[in-house]
This record gives C-alpha cells, sequence and structure tokens, in this order.
C-alpha cells in the first residue's frame, strides 16, 4: 500500500448551528491509500467549536467518515 492523499487543514467556518457564538473554528485532517489499481480507502475527521473564545456555550461538532473508492 502507498499513502495517496494527506490532507490538513484550520479554517473558520460559517455558523450553520448553535454553536454558542457566530464565529467559529474549523479543523479536518484525511488520509487515504490505494489498495491496488482500482480500488482506494480514505477517512476523515473534523472538528469545530468556537474554542471558548465567546460567552456561550461551546456545543463542538466532531464528524468521523469513511470513504471506499472505485476507479473505471
Amino acid at each position: 500500500m502507498k499513502i495517496e492523499v494527506v490532507r490538513v487543514t484550520f479554517g473558520q467556518a460559517l455558523a450553520r448551528y448553535d454553536f454558542g457564538c457566530r464565529l467559529h473554528f474549523r479543523e479536518n485532517a484525511a488520509a487515504g491509500v490505494r489498495l491496488d489499481e482500482h480500488w482506494n480507502v480514505s477517512a476523515s475527521v473534523e472538528h469545530t467549536s468556537h474554542a471558548n473564545l465567546c460567552d456561550g456555550p461551546n456545543n463542538g461538532l466532531t464528524r468521523a467518515g469513511l470513504a471506499l473508492g472505485y476507479k473505471f
């Protein structure tokens, strides 16, 4: 197996949910491997919160995902 993609980002996300503050941060990371000529798999994790920079509650949200791909 060979690592095909590694991604780490940090940025500001727009408020869609009530995180206790209008400004919040988003961090995510993802990595994937090619299993053979056609198949690949990748995993990702993402966290959003206001990092306790505001007075409101810090109801952060963490998501994780797994993707399976096939190249025709």
